[in-house]
């Protein structure tokens, strides 16, 4: 009775050891495992770290970039109207521009008088030295005779 109950309290203690090795492998495990995680939570917190960094930085050159094509757009639209302005200031009206061609119209008119004057005189002259010339024969022809 004795061996019986010797052999079952050794079969007991086995199990117990064997249940205790595979606690303590299931705790290294759970250990090593813990360690793991514990690895990738820090690169996860490193990742997001970068990636937040990255995106602010984006943030930030395209603030930039839209600040800048605000300031040119701003600039093009002030040059815009000042030419605008400019030019209309600078632009002469209908009544100006009719005036213009009206007066440039009289100047060519008197231009065209003035050139068939001249030409009137010029043939005037011609007529006169030709009946100069004329008086001058008949003159001399009477004292001739």
């Amino acid at each position: 009775f004795d061996q019986s109950l010797i052999d079952e309290v050794s079969e007991v203690q086995k199990i117990f050891k064997q249940m205790e090795m595979a606690v303590e492998q299931k705790c290294a495990a759970k250990t090593e495992f813990q360690s793991k995680m514990e690895s990738v939570f820090k690169e996860n917190d490193r990742l997001l770290k970068h990636a937040l960094g990255v995106d602010i930085v984006n943030i930030v050159v395209k603030d930039c970039h839209c600040i800048s094509l605000e300031l040119n757009n701003q600039l093009n639209m002030e040059i815009f109207q000042r030419d605008n302005v400019s030019s209309s200031e600078s632009a002469p009206t209908f009544a100006k521009l009719f005036e213009t061609n009206e007066l440039k119209a009289q100047i060519q008119e008197k231009d065209t008088v003035i050139m068939k004057l001249k030409e009137n005189i010029k043939s005037l002259r011609a007529d006169d030295k030709e009946r100069k010339v004329e008086s001058k024969v008949e003159d001399i022809e009477t004292q001739n005779l």
